[in-house]
């Protein structure tokens, strides 16, 4: 089911159960739906996909499959509110990698990243959480200073 009808849905069945009170906010549909993006990130990260020595499976490895919307809402959603780390951690769990500022790792993690915010915060004394999405050959990063996420990005293969 396409988020926009389940959205529809949620908005009229609020509507019914309220009876005359207002409308759910769109800002309260969209929590629910991202908390299926959640959801879905957190079912699919167990899965071994091809690029974690498993089979392939459309829903973990394939572009704009489950896994890879499901991680493109949690970015975008945990990015506009400036998340701080424990909403992070409950929305996604652990990160698969942790890169604190300092080592050349770091430094080239800042410099491949795609970012989804245009100019984002200086991130050089950011901490770097990862997490994988076909294995470590593409993963969603997100930059945290003082407990809050600043900025989100993409590190490609770029095959």
């Amino acid at each position: 089911m396409s988020h926009s009808i389940r959205r529809r849905q949620l908005s009229l069945a609020a509507a019914a159960w309220c009876g005359g009170c207002a409308l759910i906010t769109r800002h309260a549909v969209a929590q629910v739906a991202e908390s299926d993006a959640a959801r879905t990130y957190r079912t699919l990260r167990a899965v071994r996909g091809h690029f974690d020595a498993g089979r392939w499976s459309d829903d973990v490895d394939r572009w704009q499959g489950r896994k890879h919307v499901a991680m493109q809402a949690l970015a975008a959603e945990m990015l506009r509110e400036r998340a701080p780390a424990a909403q992070l951690r409950k929305s996604m769990g652990e990160p698969d990698g942790v890169l604190e500022p300092g080592p050349p790792a770091h430094a080239r993690a800042l410099e491949q990243a795609q970012w989804l915010n245009a100019a984002p915060t200086p991130v050089s004394t950011a901490t770097l959480w990862l997490y994988r999405w076909r294995g470590q050959h593409d993963q969603l990063v997100f930059a945290l200073a003082h407990g809050r996420v600043v900025a989100a990005g993409w590190l490609h293969e770029l095959e």
